[in-house]
């Protein structure tokens, strides 16, 4: 809002938080790869919630752009997710980790109800056999995934919504 209501420079408001955080701030820059190594064990779409990513660094010393480093329930939830020695903050705002991510969470989204419908149509030839000991695990494995999907993206879908309990019958 301060940026297209009252133009202020991503620059600006960075720095006053980083006043009031006493956290150094540190902006988007397109020259940044992400650490893959430590970004293996991490969703985009949770990151993205959370706000969130590690910009730089190792197992030994990480490098993590936050945008509220006062929140200590995110900092030890970062801490036993990473598990590394040493941890360095930086705040930042939100678009700019959006940014770090892909894009946001509509733009860059994890695949909708119709690309899961089309993958369970897809894996419908595949039949479980539950009386064979020796089926093929791939096989298995390949018309799970589907159902993986599909229980994901309801999950993803129901917290979107704000919903508290979800209900399956089945028919």
């Amino acid at each position: 809002m301060l940026m297209d209501d009252y133009k202020l420079e991503p620059q600006e408001i960075g720095k006053s938080l980083e006043l009031y955080y006493r956290v150094p701030w540190m902006g988007y820059d397109k020259n940044i790869t992400l650490p893959i190594d430590l970004m293996e064990n991490l969703g985009a779409s949770y990151l993205r919630n959370n706000l969130w990513v590690p910009v730089a660094g190792s197992k030994e010393e990480v490098t993590i752009l936050i945008s509220d480093p006062s929140n200590y329930q995110r900092i030890m939830e970062i801490q036993g997710i990473l598990n590394a020695r040493n941890y360095v903050f930086r705040v930042g705002l939100a678009e700019d980790i959006l940014r770090y991510l892909g894009g946001t969470e509509e733009e860059d989204d994890t695949e909708g109800f119709d690309d899961v419908f089309k993958s369970l149509e897809a894996e419908s030839g595949v039949e479980l056999d539950d009386s064979k000991d020796d089926r093929d695990d791939a096989e298995s494995a390949a018309a799970a995934s589907g159902i993986i999907q599909l229980v994901n993206r309801i999950i993803i879908e129901s917290d979107k919504l704000g919903g508290s309990d979800i209900h399956i019958e089945p028919g």
